[in-house]
């Protein structure tokens, strides 16, 4: 686990791109937050490391949302207004700063203490503002994918879980996956290609990097729409599989936006 590639460095200059795609949050809904730190998103997160995540896997505060999904890589801006996830904010600022994003199971939204799905995203929060009403606005970075194993005792407000790190593809799967990375790398092309004239935040987003096992995860937070979708490239742990899944998706994406731009020169 390394801290310091959770945010590719030329996303310091798009991070109010991948905010607005990932969750459409608007820039203006956290004053003071992104242009003053953009810097700040990268140094802070390599103070950290393998062995100190591991340790805090053990009992980590777990983070339940209906409908949304944080992947690694991605910032996630969270405005905190339960009391126990006030808790759950200010005991990680005074600690690891780690929580896990969790999303809950379809159908379980309204229960008490819902199931969640066994797939989330461990991430750090690499910005907080306290608000005069006691509410947090926080940005999470989403960095490793977790395994939830199981709910562990906790005398505090929030949920806790035993959660393992599933580890990243090696480069024996990304090898197998040549052709499978090609045809994403022509997606990209003809992506940005479509979008070149009309949406220059989109075009800088796909620029955001060139590890394609992290763009692969930029591009299900940006461009998959439906948290059922992303919950399923999540949970995806075979490269190949998590590609395809991906690239059908991109498929839908160009189509859209190749109508839209045939429309409009019509």
């Amino acid at each position: 686990m390394r801290f310091t590639r959770a945010v590719p460095r030329r996303c310091s200059n798009s991070i109010h791109a991948l905010v607005k795609y990932t969750h459409r949050v608007p820039p203006q809904s956290f004053p003071g937050i992104l242009a003053p730190h953009r810097e700040v998103l990268v140094s802070d997160l390599s103070v950290d490391s393998e062995r100190t995540l591991t340790a805090i896997l053990g009992q980590i505060p777990v983070f339940a949302l209906p409908e949304t999904v944080l992947f690694p890589g991605v910032v996630l801006p969270l405005h905190i207004f339960e009391q126990r996830y006030r808790d759950m904010v200010a005991d990680a600022l005074a600690g690891h700063r780690c929580i896990v994003i969790a999303m809950v199971k379809p159908g379980a939204e309204g229960e008490v203490r819902p199931p969640l799905c066994d797939v989330a995203c461990v991430g750090r929060i690499i910005h907080a503002e306290k608000l005069d009403n006691g509410r947090y606005n926080i940005l999470v970075q989403g960095l490793d994918r977790v395994r939830l194993v199981d709910e562990v005792p906790s005398s505090r407000s929030y949920r806790c879980f035993q959660a393992e790190i599933i580890p990243r593809p090696t480069n024996e799967a990304v090898l197998a996956a040549h052709a499978e990375l090609a045809q994403l790398q022509s997606c990209v092309c003809t992506l940005g290609a479509a979008v070149a004239a009309t949406d220059q935040e989109l075009v800088e987003v796909l620029r955001a990097t060139s590890d394609p096992i992290e763009l692969t995860d930029i591009l299900s937070a940006v461009l998959v729409s439906e948290p059922s979708r992303q919950q399923r490239l999540l949970a995806a742990t075979d490269l190949r599989v998590r590609l395809t899944q991906l690239m059908d998706n991109m498929a839908e994406v160009i189509l859209r936006y190749t109508h839209s731009s045939a429309a409009k020169s019509n």
